[in-house]
């Protein structure tokens, strides 16, 4: 049953927040945004903004001006359990403590046979720290101590004197988890709605233009079938586990050995996902916000192999050929990004 549904708080003002204002504009759905940034991507299409920190005294402050709260961003841990809306909110408090609990997931992943990069898992201090003895640079480090959740990445020699200081031996959980290069990355942007449907993208690949600071991400995935299959099989497994209702995106590498590995899972959708305005035959923003008015999501085809180009304002994109859909993203004190969305013939896979 359709639901009415007038204003809509999106937390965050990033890409997708903007594309979510321009979709809910054409359904004279109002949106209010809570960001700290009052000039975010998003803030010259929504209705009005609170511009102050993401805590959950501002979510909730959100809640009582909105029907319903959608979360954009990353947000700490701690926060699921200091939230109280009264309202639907996406991600649930539940899936917010997962999204932002690498732990978790990896246990999870364990018990789904899900591969994840090479890793240590323990509850003994004196362990951990044997094992990052061990440990070759970069590698992620997490803990859980306290009722807060913590996380790092150790990259460099110099990273190590912060990271001692972080060690609690009061935690009741430690991860160390390897930070590899990957031959190929890979994303996913999938929807799961209340009564458990899941409707799942096309996979969609990553890429970095050589010599230069732009960057590309390909719809399909340069990939095998078997690959395909896995993907959208881990991404399901996930949300039936998880009890995940909303728009979120998957993260996946391939290793030199053509391995398969889980990286991360956030609310919302990733940049390329732009390119479901155009060469989907509906886009995640149409299907997200059908499912938050109680319409039906539905399976789609990708009507056109396509590749969204990030480039800079400045950059030399004139070898561009037209046709193609330019998106201008006007950033505070930064470089205007410029998204071209285009076309593209079908590559083999491997």
């Amino acid at each position: 049953m359709k639901k009415r549904v007038r204003k809509i708080g999106i937390v965050g003002g990033n890409l997708t927040s903007a594309l979510l204002c321009i979709e809910a504009r054409k359904r004279e759905i109002e949106v209010v945004l809570l960001d700290k940034d009052l000039n975010t991507l998003a803030s010259p299409y929504a209705n009005g903004h609170i511009v102050a920190e993401i805590n959950s005294v501002n979510i909730n402050r959100l809640a009582l001006r909105t029907d319903t709260i959608i979360i954009t961003t990353p947000v700490i841990w701690q926060l699921a359990d200091e939230i109280n809306t009264g309202i639907e909110i996406y991600p649930s408090q539940e899936t917010i403590k997962f999204i932002s609990n690498r732990i978790e997931q990896v246990k999870l992943a364990n018990e789904l046979n899900i591969p994840t990069p090479a890793h240590f898992y323990g509850d003994n201090l004196e362990e951990i720290e044997f094992t990052i003895q061990q440990m070759e640079l970069p590698f992620k480090y997490h803990q859980l101590c306290k009722g807060r959740y913590e996380s790092c990445t150790v990259q460099y020699p110099a990273d190590e004197i912060e990271f001692d200081n972080m060690l609690d031996g009061d935690s009741s959980e430690y991860l160390l988890e390897d930070v590899k290069q990957y031959k190929q990355l890979f994303t996913v942007s999938a929807i799961k709605n209340p009564q458990g449907k899941i409707v799942i993208y096309p996979i969609s690949e990553e890429g970095d233009i050589v010599h230069s600071m732009e960057s590309f991400i390909s719809t399909p995935a340069n990939t095998t079938k078997v690959n395909q299959k896995k993907i959208i099989g881990y991404v399901k497994k996930i949300l039936k586990a998880t009890n995940a209702v909303g728009l979120y995106s998957f993260k996946f590498g391939l290793t030199e050995d053509k391995k398969l590995e889980w990286l991360y899972f956030t609310p919302g959708v990733n940049v390329g996902d732009v390119h479901t305005n155009h060469y989907m035959e509906m886009s995640v923003y149409e299907q997200f916000l059908n499912m938050i008015e109680g319409i039906n999501i539905i399976d789609v085809d990708l009507l056109c192999p396509n590749r969204v180009h990030i480039a800079q304002e400045g950059d030399d994109t004139s070898h561009f050929q037209l046709p193609y859909h330019l998106y201008k993203m006007d950033r505070h004190n930064a470089a205007t990004i410029h998204l071209y969305v285009l076309p593209e013939k079908p590559t083999d896979t491997n």
